[in-house]
């Protein structure tokens, strides 16, 4: 099953505008955005330990704990952003050679859907969606 939030429309729709190499680039690109964030995230846990080390009152205690908690949040969020996105771009990546010629990323995208191209049962390769693309170079069709 696709991951919430994969909007083929968008996805083809940026492949078209700005082509295949471009469109991967940037979505790895926010994919390691996202781990900084995880990364600054996972600062935060230690520096609220060691910024409030001895809370004295009730206010200094959830201080301590709620940027604890928020480092927390912060990591996971960017976790999860992270691995979204590289599987994301992996899918994409792996179905981006011509299986004629074997050229990678040299496609025009012609249609796109969320059902499966054909009746037939989707593959784990297009469960979020399919997009149809043609070669550039000798003009085979097939899904990504």
């Amino acid at each position: 099953m696709a991951e919430q939030g994969d909007n083929t429309e968008r996805v083809a729709g940026e492949i078209s505008r700005l082509g295949f190499i471009r469109w991967h680039e940037r979505v790895l690109m926010r994919a390691h955005l996202h781990l900084v964030t995880c990364i600054l995230g996972l600062v935060l846990i230690p520096v609220g330990f060691e910024m409030f080390s001895d809370p004295g009152t009730l206010w200094q205690w959830l201080q301590r704990y709620g940027v604890m908690f928020g480092g927390a949040m912060v990591a996971m969020f960017g976790w999860t952003h992270y691995r979204i996105g590289m599987q994301r771009a992996q899918r994409r990546a792996d179905r981006a050679n011509c299986p004629q010629c074997g050229v990678y990323g040299a496609f025009d995208v012609r249609a796109h859907g969320q059902s499966p191209a054909d009746n037939s049962e989707p593959g784990d390769d297009e469960a979020g969606g399919w997009i149809r693309v043609v070669c550039r170079r000798c003009g085979e069709q097939w899904n990504i």
